[in-house]
């Protein structure tokens, strides 16, 4: 965004879903009782039999199948999750699936018992109910006869190899970044900012040498290898910057991902790849939020009679509400007995049993871009501990509550873990879990993300807001006799300066309501006008800010900034 190019001009630098775990080709293949080849013929979300929950019946047509006996006709895949209206149930680390989609899939069987108890409902057809094995990880699509960048044949005979032990076999190391096609003249030697948030229409400028002038994609780094190409997320592109948004996305498994830290690269029209660049993603943000400036989120626990765990899930609440500088706090709110999830306006937390490789899972029920529920369930079949030092066959109750609650705030997983490049593995909103991990802690940039999306703002501070493609900088009070308030606007296609325009003002109404806040203020130094502001919030980080009136011959008031420092 526009106001760390500011920090990039002054020289000051930045201070500083569910949990899986990571699932090779061969134990998914392993795991899976079917994995077939097949096309999405239908897709829709239904209420399960007693209205408390959202699935979503996927039917999909056998037309190969690489291990089991699965139906050789159509068969249909619950998926947890789906909208109906304006309800939106978002269940973490679950696949998505579009109509007329190839994809390969690795699947478990639901048997008479688990769609009764989950109240699936078949639409007059007699068609067997399955499950995606290893959640996300268990569907790849199939897009121009590719997986990925490796052929299907390729990859139907990996599938092959790890069925018969000949290797092990990374899921999605299927569109790592060769050296075939990379480009000897386009050269990135910058990022700046070197650290952004994904989600929050942050704009970054990648500079360097023969990018050429016609607009390529750029790439981000996803996860396992894989990469996500953006050419909509390009704001311009020259010959030596391209400014792009730092995206979030959909992923070709219908996963809800994102951007994260590791290389970033460049494609020209004609696939020419630059060199990668390390690059940071401090936190990314879904979109969606509970209502209200402070919202407190009450919660009940299912601790199976084990005040150890129960007292572990609050512990994690609490590290979240330690949080400075926001508004928003988890409260807890009793026991409960309830032994699965459902839609009934309370926010849960219990163990269930879930699908291998999953270790915790979030649903998230909205509307409207509000969040109106949050559960989460553990999977009862991993060992559970709360000891001081986690076992190495043990889950940490505390770290991964404290994952799972990061995505009651809408905060989206991270997964960069490249070696070599910045990674997000010590991050709380790292994706992968593991036996014997602790993390009862959150990171300078976890807590970024909670403070972008519920910041505890002063009410004297500005702030800089991107609307359509032009930024706002609004300041509720300076210190002119009355107190005004001023509204300026940033334009990159009509200024390559960053000027700031005046573009309205007004006297602030009842000033004693900033009576414990310290305004801006205007000043005239050395002959010029200097506008002064304490305190301006942007991306969860608080910044001092200088900006000097420049005389021009428009007719118009414009600033630019002249200094700009992290409180």
């Amino acid at each position: 965004m526009v106001l760390v190019l500011f920090i990039a001009i002054m020289g000051v630098a930045e201070n500083a879903a569910a949990l899986m775990l990571e699932m090779s080709l061969e134990e998914l293949a392993s795991g899976a009782d079917s994995i077939i080849v097949g096309q999405v013929l239908h897709r829709k979300s239904h209420w399960n039999r007693d209205k408390t929950e959202i699935y979503t019946r996927v039917v999909i047509s056998t037309e190969e199948r690489l291990k089991g006996s699965a139906h050789s006709g159509n068969i249909v895949i619950a998926v947890p999750g789906g909208q109906i209206g304006d309800t939106t149930v978002e269940v973490t680390d679950v696949p998505d699936f579009s109509i007329g989609e190839k994809v390969v899939v690795f699947l478990r069987p639901l048997t008479d018992k688990q769609v009764a108890e989950d109240g699936l409902v078949n639409t007059g057809d007699d068609v067997p109910w399955f499950q995606i094995h290893g959640g996300f990880q268990g569907k790849f699509s199939v897009l121009d006869d590719k997986v990925g960048t490796l052929p299907l044949m390729k990859f139907k005979e990996r599938i092959s190899n790890a069925l018969t032990g000949g290797f092990p076999s990374h899921p999605e190391s299927l569109n790592m970044l060769d050296s075939e096609s990379l480009s000897s003249i386009a050269t990135i030697s910058g990022i700046t900012p070197s650290s952004a948030s994904a989600g929050t229409n942050t704009l970054i400028t990648i500079s360097g040498s023969n990018l050429g002038t016609s607009p390529g994609t750029p790439y981000f780094y996803y996860k396992d290898n894989g990469y996500y190409g953006c050419s909509s997320c390009v704001s311009s592109w020259s010959d030596s910057d391209v400014v792009v948004k730092v995206p979030i996305f959909t992923a070709s498994n219908g996963y809800s991902a994102t951007a994260g830290s590791g290389p970033v690269y460049l494609t020209n029209p004609a696939g020419d790849k630059s060199n990668s660049f390390p690059f940071t993603v401090t936190f990314s943000y879904g979109g969606i939020r509970w209502t209200g400036a402070s919202p407190v989120v009450e919660f009940k626990v299912n601790p199976n009679g084990d005040d150890a765990i129960l007292k572990a899930v609050q512990n994690a609440a609490d590290t979240w509400n330690s949080v400075p500088n926001q508004r928003f706090s988890f409260k807890y709110a009793g026991t409960t007995s309830v032994a699965k999830t459902t839609t009934n306006k309370i926010n849960e937390i219990i163990w269930a049993n879930l699908q291998p490789g999953v270790i915790g899972q979030t649903s998230i029920r909205s509307s409207g871009g509000v969040i109106s529920e949050c559960d989460i369930a553990f999977n009862k079949n991993f060992n559970w501990s709360t000891n001081a030092s986690t076992p190495n066959d043990a889950m940490d109750v505390h770290t991964i509550a404290l994952h799972e609650m990061g995505h009651w705030l809408n905060l989206r997983d991270l997964y960069g873990n490249v070696s070599g490049y910045p990674t997000d593995i010590d991050k709380i909103m790292y994706g992968y879990g593991n036996y014997g991990m602790q993390k009862r802690s959150l990171t300078d940039n976890d807590g970024r993300g909670m403070r972008y999306i519920y910041p505890d703002a002063d009410p004297c501070g500005a702030s800089l807001t991107l609307t359509d493609s032009a930024y706002r900088l609004f300041v509720p009070i300076v210190n002119t006799n009355p107190n005004l308030w001023v509204d300026f606007q940033y334009d990159p296609a009509s200024s390559s300066n960053m000027m700031f325009r005046l573009a309205n003002s007004g006297q602030t109404a009842n000033p004693s309501d900033y009576s414990t806040c310290q305004p801006s203020t205007l000043s005239l130094v050395d002959s010029n006008y200097i506008l002064h502001i304490p305190e301006l919030l942007f991306n969860g980080i608080s910044y001092r800010v200088d900006l000097t009136y420049v005389p021009t011959t428009d007719g118009r008031i414009w600033f630019m900034p002249s200094g700009v420092w992290t409180n």
